[in-house]
């Protein structure tokens, strides 16, 4: 049950219709734009109705830029050009301030930024749907330990953005509402509002990355893929802390473009990077692009083989893994990193075995087998 459904019902009925009233009229240019874009047919104004539609969807919050980012996954349902579009959200959502950030990382671990961190960047490094990244160096007292046994301080700090969990409330409603009468949905509004309940509270990402540690015990020991360490003592729902990872993603690798030259947006500002920043990025990236032609193959093997024991052998599923989620180490080129395992899924004991009959069936190429 989401915190707000114990508020007053006067209070709940109100904010649900300031909701409805700030959809409407944050939609309604996009919806018209749309129309007029498929009433004269023109590349230049679906281009323009396109990049409204991303930047509405940004300014609809985090339950919006979410489901924006499930749309993105399905071009069996979607334009390809809106699916191209609909990409940067996966890795570029607005950011909040570093006021906010030291606020929420205070109240939440009850502590002092100073007692815990030698160093926190104010600007953040990466911002998606519902947090932000910075990176840090903790003090030697909350240093974690890696599986090597090595000491780890440099870290990244998950901070909450402002007024998730008031968005998650009545908005996951109004969005499926409006979009039902657009297009078939490719997804059940239960699944999203499950994997937006656990996304929101962070302390099930650590338990999630810890089981997926457990799981993938033997692939950590070979090399051949990495769970970021995370911080037991520096948690709670809005704040996580866990290893700092030196790398990219996959997305960033495979999309042609230099992840250096971006700058971090905020609802008041834009960070520019200095010119030693962004040469000095560009030699690292310039490295992992060069390990790119050698090792893409073997890359692809680990992610295929990530999936498939998460689908068949251990029935717990990352079910967020696009390639802004699956990052290369810089320091271990043939390692494959995942991050941001908040949302995860199961299939229960009733379907399970069903499913396995599924799989087994399209293996042996039975086909009779799969029409039952």
């Amino acid at each position: 049950m989401h915190p707000y459904e114990h508020t007053p019902l006067l209070w709940r009925l109100f904010f649900k219709a300031q909701r409805c009233v700030y959809f409407c009229g944050l939609f309604a240019p996009c919806i018209i734009m749309g129309i007029i874009s498929k009433l004269v047919d023109d590349p230049q104004v679906r281009a323009a109705w396109i990049r409204l539609l991303v930047f509405t969807i940004e300014m609809g919050g985090s339950s919006c830029m979410k489901f924006g980012q499930w749309i993105s996954m399905r071009p069996d349902v979607i334009a390809g050009d809106i699916i191209q579009a609909l990409v940067h959200l996966r890795q570029n959502a607005p950011s909040h301030s570093y006021e906010h950030t030291k606020r929420q990382i205070e109240t939440s671990l009850g502590k002092n930024i100073e007692d815990i961190f030698e160093s926190l960047e104010k600007e953040p490094v990466a911002s998606g749907t519902i947090a932000q990244v910075h990176r840090a160096r903790l003090k030697p007292e909350y240093a974690l330990k890696g599986n090597d046994g090595k000491v780890i301080r440099d870290v990244a700090v998950k901070v909450q953005h402002p007024d998730v969990l008031a968005q998650t409330f009545v908005d996951i409603d109004i969005i499926f509402s409006g979009a039902g009468l657009l297009f078939a949905l490719p997804f059940s509004k239960t699944e999203f509002v499950a994997g937006m309940q656990r996304q929101i509270n962070f302390e099930w990402e650590a338990y999630n990355m810890n089981k997926f540690k457990e799981n993938f015990k033997e692939e950590i020991a070979l090399g051949s893929i990495i769970f970021p360490e995370v911080s037991r003592e520096l948690l709670a729902p809005q704040v996580l802390v866990e290893a700092w990872v030196n790398g990219h993603t996959i997305s960033e690798l495979f999309d042609g473009k230099n992840p250096s030259t971006k700058n971090v947006k905020g609802p008041n500002f834009t960070v520019k990077k200095t010119e030693e920043e962004v040469m000095a990025q560009r030699s690292k990236f310039s490295k992992l692009k060069h390990y790119k032609e050698k090792m893409t193959e073997a890359w692809a093997g680990v992610i295929f083989n990530t999936n498939a024991k998460m689908f068949l052998q251990d029935n717990f599923v990352h079910g967020d893994l696009h390639a802004g989620n699956v990052m290369v180490s810089e320091d271990h080129p043939g390692s494959v990193v995942v991050i941001d395992a908040g949302c995860t899924c199961q299939l229960n004991e009733e379907v399970r075995p069903k499913f396995e009959q599924f799989v087994n069936a399209m293996c042996q190429g039975d086909t009779e087998e799969l029409a039952d």
